[in-house]
């Protein structure tokens, strides 16, 4: 039982050494009682919301963070469109995030502590024996939570009674802990990404049908392990809207820069330095989780001509489609600027493995060399990118589809949905 539950949270406790320090050091080393002091400050906050609704529907949305929500939301919308609003229902797993329905997490609590004992008992007896301090001071909070978690997803999913549920992870704790008991139920899965993905994802397999962007997806899962009964490849969905955007329809004012969670301080540094010697203003988009640290960034770059761009507050697209050109290190960023027709520049901002999506490679992006030698490519605005290389990774481009992914998304929920009934 242990070990299934340990196994929800698959970047954690079934992940390479190496790869679970990257994330530590993305993510902040914290320790142990830390997550366990922050299991119990988010069971005090999930109080907030106690109430319930529950509404039957063959065809139901599930995410938990910002993201996936975006990668489902224009599907959800196009699902209804055809078949009425009474269909497609989406539910949160989180309180914070904006839903028709919720999974309230204070019920996954409030059974978890139910269990508390027990897995602190077994996360000691793991530390003490078999050195997996990293692993439970990494995610120890996210492993008594998917005690109550199971229990609750099953019962919340005994009285919807989904034929299908349509889901944009494959990897985070409390996604798992919903497939895991989808495949109990015999209720089918639809996977639809929301980013490129990497090597160290679990296989598709645990999905019935999978909806992947393009081939270049396709690729990295296959080497991972075994695949979904069905694979279709269908572009990237969440960019169908901006994708039929007129061109001239926003003004391009900024060099804007992008940073993730891993991005070293000196780096950027020198790279806005590079940008501002020639005259011109960055503007900055943090990633939402160095928000917290925003302030200590802020003073860092004090005195360079920066301008700030809030990820919880300013749009995505609107920050990609007003920059003159787009630089960022290994982000998805890039692939969504490049389809969006704004020239990318992939930078070395951090120690991570260099192009590691390949961007560069299938000539999506263009590099900014470390000595910023060709730094004033940067503003190049007619810089085009690759149209085969783009293809690779979304393949809607060059197709009569192109935009209008989330109907073929739909098309493919409706032939699931008729092999079900």
């Amino acid at each position: 039982m242990f070990k299934k539950l340990k196994q929800f949270d698959y970047l954690t406790f079934s992940t390479t050494d190496s790869y679970l320090k990257y994330r530590i050091f993305c993510q902040g080393k914290h320790g142990l009682i830390y997550r366990v002091t922050s299991y119990f400050y988010n069971f005090i906050k999930s109080f907030n919301l106690f109430r319930f609704k529950v509404k039957k529907s063959d065809v139901i949305f599930i995410y938990s963070t910002e993201n996936q929500k975006k990668s489902l939301d224009l599907i959800q919308e196009r699902y209804k469109e055809k078949h009425g609003e009474s269909c497609g229902v989406s539910y949160s797993l989180k309180n914070k995030l904006k839903s028709n329905y919720y999974f309230p997490e204070v019920y996954s609590y409030l059974v978890s502590l139910i269990f508390f004992p027990v897995a602190i008992i077994e996360s000691l007896y793991s530390i003490f024996f078999k050195k997996d301090y990293d692993k439970y001071a990494h995610g120890i909070d996210r492993y008594i939570l998917s005690f109550g978690q199971y229990i609750t997803y099953w019962l919340f999913l005994s009285f919807i009674k989904p034929k299908i549920i349509m889901l944009s992870n494959d990897h985070n704790s409390e996604i798992r802990v919903v497939l895991s008991i989808a495949k109990k139920k015999g209720i089918k899965t639809i996977y639809v990404q929301h980013a490129s993905p990497n090597s160290q994802l679990p296989p598709l397999e645990q999905f019935d049908k999978s909806l992947l962007d393009g081939q270049a997806s396709l690729d990295v899962y296959d080497t991972i392990g075994k695949l979904s009964e069905d694979v279709e490849l269908v572009g990237i969905s969440k960019l169908d809207k901006v994708k039929r955007a007129k061109k001239g329809a926003y003004s391009r004012e900024f060099v804007s820069i992008a940073i993730n969670a891993s991005f070293e301080m000196p780096n950027l540094i020198s790279l806005i330095k590079g940008i501002n010697t020639l005259g011109e203003v960055v503007r900055l988009r943090l990633h939402p989780g160095q928000m917290g640290n925003q302030n200590s960034i802020k003073k860092q770059l004090n005195g360079l001509d920066v301008v700030f761009n809030d990820p919880t507050k300013d749009d995505l697209f609107d920050f990609i489609l007003t920059s003159k050109s787009l630089i960022a290190g290994n982000s998805n960023i890039l692939l969504e600027a490049a389809l969006l027709n704004i020239p990318t520049y992939y930078a070395r901002l951090d120690n991570s493995e260099f192009d590691y999506y390949g961007f560069v490679k299938n000539k999506i992006s263009v590099e900014i060399k470390q000595d910023l030698s060709n730094i004033t490519q940067v503003f190049n605005i007619n810089e085009v990118s690759n149209k085969q290389g783009l293809k690779y990774y979304d393949n809607s481009v060059g197709e009569s589809y192109f935009g209008y992914s989330n109907e073929l998304i739909c098309d493919h929920i409706d032939d699931l949905l008729n092999k079900c009934n």
